[in-house]
C-alpha cells in the first residue's frame, strides 16, 4: 500500500530593511519628517507537495524520489507574521520617534506573482491552475513560458514559469506592523489567491528541490529579476518611495521545498 507523504514551504517579506524614503539632509538643517517615514511591502506565499509514496529515480537531480500526487499554491497560510496575501505596513521611523503615520499607499504598477517549478511538475494542458475559495475573482488565471535557471545548489534545468496579475486596487492604505508582538498585519483587500495545479503523476519529486517565486509590482518580472529594485516600487500620500522586495532576500526567491 502506498503512503502519502506532504511537503511544504512557506515564504514570508518579513526581513529585508525598509528603504529610506529620501536623502538625508545636510547637517546643517533639521531632518525633516517625511525623511524619517519607513514602510515596506509584506506579503506571503505557501506552497504544498504531496507524493503517492511511490519510489523513482529524477535523472536530472540524480537522486531518488517520490511520484507526485498533487501541488498547491496559496498566500492564505497562517506561518510566521507576514500578512495573508500582502500589503503595506508602517515601521518604525528611523530616527526611533514612534510609527509612521497611517496614509495611502500606491503600487507603481499592477502586482505579479511569479512562480517558477521544475519543467514537468505541471501538467502541459491550457487551464494548469484551479482557484480555490473564490480567489480566482482577485487574480487573472496565470500566463506560462519557460526559462532556464541555476538554482542555489548549481543546478541548471528548464522551469516553467507562472505569472498571476492582480486584479485589485493598487492604492490602499497601510497598515500596522505588528512583528514585535507576534502577530501578522492586516492584508490589503482582494489580495488572497488559493488553488492547485494540475500535475505530471509521472513527475518524480525529489528532497530540497528549488522553486522560485515573488511579488512584482513593475521592476523586471518578465526577466525574473532578482536583485534590490529589480522587484518595483510604491509611494505614499505623504512622501515615501519604496522598494517591493524579495520573499527571499537571501536568495532571491529561491526556496527550497524539504
Amino acid at each position: 500500500m502506498t503512503q502519502l507523504t506532504r511537503r511544504r514551504v512557506a515564504q514570508g517579506l518579513a526581513w529585508t530593511a525598509p528603504a529610506i524614503a529620501a536623502a538625508a539632509a545636510a547637517p546643517a538643517f533639521a531632518v525633516s519628517p517625511s525623511q524619517t517615514l519607513a514602510y515596506r511591502f509584506r506579503g506571503s506565499i505557501y506552497t504544498s507537495l504531496v507524493n503517492n509514496g511511490v519510489g523513482c529515480r529524477n535523472t536530472t537531480y540524480g537522486r531518488s524520489g517520490l511520484r507526485l500526487s498533487s501541488l498547491s499554491l496559496s498566500n492564505q497560510v497562517s506561518i510566521g507574521t507576514s500578512p495573508l496575501g500582502f500589503s503595506i505596513v508602517e515601521m518604525p521611523r528611523t530616527d526611533g520617534s514612534g510609527l509612521s503615520p497611517r496614509t495611502t499607499a500606491t503600487l507603481a504598477n499592477p502586482v505579479q506573482l511569479v512562480v517558477a517549478y521544475p519543467s514537468g511538475m505541471v501538467a502541459n494542458v491550457a487551464q494548469p491552475f484551479t482557484f480555490t475559495n473564490g480567489t480566482g475573482a482577485n487574480w487573472s488565471a496565470p500566463t506560462r513560458r519557460t526559462a532556464t535557471l541555476t538554482s542555489p545548489d548549481g543546478i541548471t534545468q528548464t522551469y516553467d514559469v507562472f505569472t498571476f496579475t492582480w486584479l485589485g486596487n493598487r492604492s490602499q492604505s497601510t497598515t500596522q506592523d505588528r512583528t514585535a508582538s507576534g502577530t501578522r498585519p492586516t492584508s490589503w483587500a482582494g489580495t488572497a489567491l488559493t488553488g492547485s495545479w494540475a500535475v505530471n503523476t509521472s513527475y518524480c519529486a525529489v528532497d530540497t528541490a528549488y522553486y522560485l517565486s515573488n511579488y512584482y509590482s513593475g521592476g523586471t518580472a518578465a526577466a525574473l529579476g532578482r536583485t534590490a529594485g529589480s522587484y518595483g516600487t510604491f509611494t505614499t500620500a505623504n512622501g515615501y518611495t519604496g522598494l517591493v522586495v524579495s520573499n527571499s532576500p537571501s536568495t532571491g526567491g529561491w526556496i527550497a521545498i524539504n
